[in-house]
């Protein structure tokens, strides 16, 4: 049994003695004298999902669904062999995704990046590409495959400070609580869980818009320290603003902290600090809800 052109077998189901069932099979044998009542349940095979494949090498790397509609029924199976540069295919969502890829020959140079986040490849060499269908149809997933023998530097995202914040990067989301790597590039966005808060990347501050830090992240450390604030619009507007004259930083009736390049916190003071007793580096200084960047030389 086999659907015709077009659709697919989605389900099989059987009435026998009073009771529906699902099968996997269906035998026929002379010798029984039952019948058994079959229901098929058919869907037709609609393209309503695209994904954008980036093949940089010039090794063949081939995409096949991982379904297990296409192991049933004589159903339609599918699988792309890809070619260098740019493509975009489209496929059936339900019936197709997940896929799992892998290079023709010579695993062990194959490198894949699923909207910029590295995947792990399984024993074998093959990688499970978890696709998500955006809700917005003009967002189309992004997978990268490097097979040109030249392993990329990944960038290496590290989220500190706000242990429920979340990483978004594409239509996926997840949570900020361990280090993960990305292709260089990829754009990220973080969501705070505090309702007021501030943050640096790498020491420098990061730019926020509705409670969301967006960037793209760079080769190397992508270091980013998220700061608990208080609205304190009252509060700031009562103390004198934060300042540095090159030797003293001051905060009149203010907690100040002394922030390194890496995130952390090197120093505390009240009112004042003696910056000539940091080393020489890039600083980032917060108190009273402010933050300021100095240079120690």
């Amino acid at each position: 049994m086999q659907p015709l052109e077009g659709y697919y077998i989605k389900t099989v189901i059987g009435y026998e003695e009073g009771a529906f069932c699902v099968v996997n099979s269906v035998r026929y044998d002379a010798s029984q004298p039952k019948s058994t009542t079959f229901y098929i349940i058919a869907e037709k095979l609609v393209n309503d999902a695209k994904l954008e494949v980036n093949l940089l090498g010039s090794n063949a790397v081939r995409l096949v669904p991982s379904t297990y509609y296409s192991k049933n029924w004589g159903n339609p199976e599918f699988e792309y062999d890809l070619k260098q540069g740019v493509q975009t295919i489209e496929f059936n969502a339900l019936y197709s995704a997940p896929f799992s890829c892998g290079a023709k020959a010579n695993y062990a140079n194959l490198e894949v990046f699923y909207n910029g986040l590295s995947l792990t490849a399984a024993d074998d060499g093959s990688y499970a590409v978890p696709y998500v269908k955006p809700e917005n149809p003009e967002l189309i997933p992004v997978l990268t495959f490097n097979n040109t023998g030249r392993m990329t530097i990944p960038a290496r995202l590290e989220v500190s400070g706000d242990e429920a914040a979340t990483i978004t990067y594409g239509p996926l989301d997840t949570p900020a609580k361990a280090p993960i790597s990305f292709l260089a590039g990829t754009k990220v966005t973080i969501k705070s869980s505090y309702e007021y808060s501030s943050a640096t990347l790498n020491g420098e501050n990061l730019e926020q818009k509705n409670g969301c830090y967006e960037f793209a992240v760079a080769t190397g450390a992508n270091t980013v320290v998220i700061t608990k604030e208080d609205s304190g619009v009252g509060n700031i507007a009562e103390t004198a603003a934060l300042s540095y004259d090159g030797a003293t930083v001051a905060a009149p009736g203010a907690d100040i902290e002394i922030y390194a390049i890496t995130g952390a916190c090197v120093a505390k003071a009240h009112d004042a600090f003696d910056a000539t007793r940091l080393p020489a580096g890039i600083y980032v200084v917060r108190a009273a809800g402010r933050t300021l960047k100095i240079v120690r030389r």
